[in-house]
């Protein structure tokens, strides 16, 4: 997971050293913690896979750094698209 922090850090400043984001994405992206929130807790895999998108941007990149495209954002767009390209938030 080393070398996926030092790709985040190539493309930016991080809150943590490169060392420590790797483990830190090692820790939070590992199979036993996703056991645990989906199987123990009844998490879906889309709720644990936006947990984990929102905690290590949360942990990882300083105040106000985002990510140019996000999980989120990019299933947004699948579901306007599906639904005849009108966004789901307007009313």
């Amino acid at each position: 997971m080393r070398t996926a922090a030092g790709w985040i850090a190539a493309h930016g400043p991080l809150r943590v050293d490169v060392e420590r984001a790797g483990e830190t994405i090692w820790v939070l992206a590992g199979p036993d913690v996703a056991r645990m929130l989906c199987e123990g807790r009844g998490w879906s895999q889309d709720e644990y896979a936006d947990w984990l998108e929102d905690a290590l941007i949360r942990i990882l990149l300083p105040e106000g750094r985002k990510p140019a495209a996000s999980r989120r954002n990019t299933r947004d767009l699948k579901m306007d698209r599906l639904n005849g390209g009108s966004p789901r938030h307007q009313r």
